[in-house]
């Protein structure tokens, strides 16, 4: 009998275990592909063009500026991307191939290294954001679920953190995901300052699913809300 009753008490912690179960980071991120259209159709996706329109904020509430870019991604034939926009009557025009940048201030084409490499962090920071949770699927992120919890008090998530342990100068995020596994909010630690950005509107294009609105508050690490700082809106025209 004391064999059996050790299989009962065996049976009941594989119970317990089970029941107390949580996915594994690089599971939902799989799951989130897939809700935002998969990573199947993501592959086939020649490219895009968008206007964004980025409004920055004051503490007091106020505007500080307010820009619309022209970005445009091509993956098919071959890589290359622009992001064009105008501010203080002064054109500005970046442009990367994968392998070398280009910047264009009016008719002056820059080659000081420094703006070059500015440039090709700036378009790659929005390759990433905008292209999120597809560029999740990468194999040199650290994908850690961190635990579930109630977003905004209300909306309960998965929180997942992104670091990249091979890069120094890379963020680290955080993302949560809702039970339908949609990329809802991130958080950011970027120059050791956090900052917390809400998904608010989504829009299709070619079966996936990507962000059209956002805000981003400066945070704290845990995530609580200082002062709406930016509102980013996306609108895809091809």
């Amino acid at each position: 009998m004391r064999w059996l009753c050790f299989l009962v008490i065996t049976f009941c912690l594989t119970l317990s275990c089970v029941e107390g179960y949580s996915e594994k980071g690089p599971q939902i991120i799989e799951k989130s592909i897939k809700a935002h259209g998969g990573l199947d159709v993501y592959k086939k996706l020649d490219g895009l063009v968008l206007h964004k329109t980025t409004k920055l904020f004051l503490e007091d509430g106020s505007i500080e500026s307010e820009v619309t870019q022209k970005q445009s991604f091509q993956f098919i034939p071959h890589y290359i991307v622009q992001i064009e926009w105008e501010a203080n009557n002064v054109s500005h025009k970046l442009v990367y191939n994968g392998v070398e940048v280009y910047v264009k201030r009016n008719d002056s084409m820059i080659t000081n290294p420094e703006a070059l490499y500015r440039a090709q962090k700036t378009i790659k920071a929005a390759e990433y954001v905008f292209f999120q949770p597809f560029k999740l699927n990468d194999q040199w992120t650290n994908q850690d679920f961190i635990r579930t919890l109630k977003f905004n008090d209300t909306l309960e998530v998965s929180e997942v953190k992104i670091s990249y342990p091979e890069n120094e100068e890379a963020d680290t995020w955080w993302y949560y995901f809702n039970s339908e596994y949609q990329n809802v909010a991130n958080k950011v630690l970027h120059n050791e300052k956090y900052s917390l950005i809400e998904n608010l509107k989504f829009q299709k294009y070619k079966g996936l699913l990507f962000n059209k609105h956002r805000k981003s508050y400066f945070a704290d690490s845990l995530g609580n809300k200082k002062y709406l700082r930016a509102e980013y809106f996306y609108d895809i025209v091809e």
